[in-house]
């Protein structure tokens, strides 16, 4: 069975937000559902409060000196109220009673109180162990009221895939990810045997590097559900011998100029520092954000969204990606086999569906052949036409000082739109819209968010 999950009771079932899930559930096919919620039916939404506001209470905690005074500064903290903890000890005996497969969470507050995680943006789509129900499965899903209020129309597509989600993983209990295997710290013997092997490979295999401090910092290759991360510099100095790193850079030459079956993220980043080395490829399978793109130009292309889409990957680009000396090596290696692992197995996924959908032609005869170009750009750069673009900037300037006018007469008096205090003003006094606080904080905004929302109402 599976089970929907909203903040105030009958908001999935009625009006608009009601119409929106029925047409998601369409893709899940005939098996059970059923709806609950975290506020019961005889707690209303109180008018202009959102749902922070209404149960969430921010005290302020004392902080303290290094010498151990209290200092003047206090720490604002944001808690549950009791009467929202009661509401989710009353939500955790449901589901312990009706004992559902999976739920899906409808944005970060029931997310919150199903698994502790918030930021639903990072997490949606990824199938959860909750932390109120050990052992039950969590597909969190972009509240449709948000879709509607922001005009975030992009999530409306995303919600239907992870809805489907849900409806598989409903169909059977625990959660069962493929399992692979990180090679980190790997002795120089391993290395050499990995990359020997890969020499010889037929299937697709990933590559990936990370960065610190304007030098490669790591190697990472997969194929098959094995994926190692070769260090080249740790956070205390080079990882191998002078001799040592020559034999594995002249390794790592030879797969590149041997193996064409090579897929990758955003490749011309990765194989521009390659060619500082003298490495090569001598072939690409699949670019898997070229891929993405072709796919569905509209809609996002970074790993992170990608792996929610094509792969079992919990979230986890929040554990690095600007590496400094006071992240641990391991973490590092961990995130590049990550990276490896999970690439290639979008990639596999992406290829099949450009093949069946008709489009691999556009990779093979269009995007695969724009990558020597793209690199040769990359390094000599990009010749400019000055007098083009100064012709440009006047025609945009000319635009502005014919527009600006009608500005001003439609607001009836001049307004600094790079004020916020400006332009919220204008909002409050002249348009009489009501501004909302920033979420977490104190102070109202009328950022582009909020502009956003107003507009769509």
């Amino acid at each position: 069975m599976l089970t929907l999950i909203g903040e105030y009771h009958g908001e999935l079932e009625t009006d608009k937000e009601g119409k929106i899930v029925s047409r998601w559930l369409q893709g899940i096919g005939t098996g059970q559902v059923s709806y609950d919620y975290v506020i019961p039916l005889d707690v209303h939404r109180l008018a202009g409060m959102d749902f922070e506001q209404q149960f969430f209470n921010t005290i302020e905690l004392p902080t303290y000196t290094k010498t151990g005074k209290i200092s003047k500064k206090v720490r604002k903290v944001t808690q549950k109220t009791d009467e929202f903890k009661g509401y989710i000890e009353a939500l955790k005996e449901r589901l312990y009673d009706t004992k559902p497969n999976a739920v899906v969470a409808f944005g970060s507050n029931v997310l919150n109180c199903l698994t502790d995680m918030g930021n639903i943006l990072n997490y949606r789509g990824s199938v959860l162990d909750s932390t109120l129900v050990p052992g039950l499965k969590v597909i969190p899903v972009v509240h449709p009221k948000w879709i509607y209020d922001k005009a975030q129309w992009q999530y409306y597509y995303l919600n239907s895939i992870d809805i489907k989600k849900a409806g598989y993983e409903s169909t059977f209990t625990g959660i069962h990810r493929n399992e692979f295997r990180s090679i980190i710290a790997p002795s120089f013997n391993i290395c050499i045997d990995f990359l020997e092997r890969l020499c010889g490979e037929q299937q697709l295999w990933s590559f990936d590097i990370e960065t610190r401090a304007g030098s490669i910092a790591c190697l990472g290759f997969c194929v098959g559900s094995e994926a190692i991360c070769i260090p080249i510099q740790t956070t205390q100095g080079p990882a191998w011998s002078v001799d040592e790193e020559a034999v594995i850079w002249q390794k790592v030459g030879k797969v590149f100029a041997s193996n064409p079956n090579l897929v990758g993220q955003n490749l011309t980043y990765d194989l521009d520092w390659m060619l500082d080395y003298g490495v090569e490829a001598c072939g690409i399978a699949l670019d898997t954000m070229i891929g993405q793109f072709i796919l569905a130009p509209e809609m996002p292309k970074g790993l992170d969204y990608i792996c929610s889409i094509y792969t079992d990957a919990i979230y986890y680009k929040d554990e690095g990606k600007t590496w400094t000396s006071k992240i641990p090596d391991e973490q590092l290696w961990k995130y590049n086999c990550k990276d490896t692992y999970y690439t290639l197995k979008a990639a596999d996924e992406i290829y099949k569906t450009l093949s069946g959908n008709g489009m691999l032609a556009l990779w093979e005869d269009y995007g695969k052949k724009l990558f020597p170009i793209a690199l040769e750009i990359q390094k000599r750069g990009l010749e400019v036409d000055n007098q083009s673009k100064e012709e440009l900037q006047r025609i945009i300037i000319e635009e502005y000082h014919k527009l600006r006018p009608q500005v001003v007469d439609a607001v009836g008096y001049e307004i600094n739109v790079n004020s916020p205090k400006a332009v919220q003003k204008h909002l409050r006094e002249n348009l009489h819209l009501p501004l909302r606080k920033k979420r977490g904080r104190d102070t109202i905004t009328a950022d582009e968010d909020a502009l956003m929302g107003f507009l769509t109402k």
